[in-house]
């Protein structure tokens, strides 16, 4: 039995950075993002916009840093708890506060992160607590440790995520 697929390329198009390709099988209807990067000059631009304000989703959607949800097949993408404003609280209270939160369910079965540059990963930092996210053991491992090595910041902050082995 043949089964079609269809490959949505939602960033990285015609320049360096942001890359998020969506890949459905439509026969079996999964759902699974090869990466979900930033492209690091759009997001800089975009936090110069706003620099006295706090950045919300939203504004990223609008600014083309992320995909928008009514452009894609996917419910939830984005978390609804898990988004660190870093100029209104303390990163221990945001952990505190996310502590016992649940985002609501999604139809994306997982992110692939095919290496650990900013421009492949750095969406995670935004996306439901829900979506499994796939990478191999050193990816993994270098991107923890970039997060934990840096200030935590709003495009930085990977609590809850749920790495899969």
């Amino acid at each position: 039995m043949l089964h079609k697929v269809k490959l949505t390329f939602c960033g990285g198009v015609n320049k360096v950075g942001g890359n998020k390709v969506l890949l459905e099988d439509l026969g079996y209807g999964v759902k699974i993002f090869l990466d979900f990067g930033i492209n690091t000059n759009e997001f800089s631009s975009c936090r110069r916009n706003y620099e006295d304000d706090i950045i919300e989703i939203q504004q990223l959607t609008h600014n083309h840093v992320l995909p928008r949800e009514e452009d894609i097949p996917i419910k939830n993408l984005y978390s609804k708890y898990f988004i660190f404003n870093h100029k209104s609280l303390n990163f221990r209270q945001k952990i505190k506060e996310c502590e016992n939160s649940i985002d609501p369910k999604t139809d994306l079965d997982g992110i692939f992160i095919s290496h650990p540059h900013r421009d492949h990963y750095q969406g995670l930092s935004f996306i439901n607590r829900n979506i499994k996210i796939f990478a191999g053991v050193v990816t993994k491992r270098i991107i923890k440790a970039y997060s934990k090595s840096n200030a935590p910041r709003f495009e930085n902050f990977l609590f809850g995520l749920k790495w899969n082995r």
